[in-house]
């Protein structure tokens, strides 16, 4: 059986919405009037900024970062900057490195 969970020290501002059966992980900031769809997954330490929708059952990974107003339509790796409607990869987070 799924249910939403928001975990520890997530921070979800006014007005944004978690839809049924979303995750959203520790230490993630979701700014205002973003939404996350049923079944989406935010992964720990992300960042959904204002007015950004995160479609149903999309994954976006752990220190990801989500544009202001964009729309992700498709899963996020990790670390990665995403931007625009529908969003598309624009660069890597400043200080995020990936495992060779």
């Amino acid at each position: 059986e799924r249910s939403t969970h928001v975990k520890h020290n997530a921070f979800i501002m006014a007005g944004a919405h978690v839809g049924h059966d979303a995750i959203v992980g520790e230490h993630t900031d979701v700014c205002p009037n973003a939404v996350i769809c049923g079944g989406a997954e935010i992964g720990e330490h992300a960042k959904i900024y204002s007015g950004a929708v995160i479609t149903p059952n999309v994954k976006v990974g752990d220190f990801a970062i989500v544009a202001a107003n964009s729309v992700a339509t498709r899963d996020i790796p990790s670390g990665e900057v995403w931007g625009g409607s529908p969003a598309r990869f624009i660069r890597m987070r400043d200080g995020y490195e990936v495992d060779a």
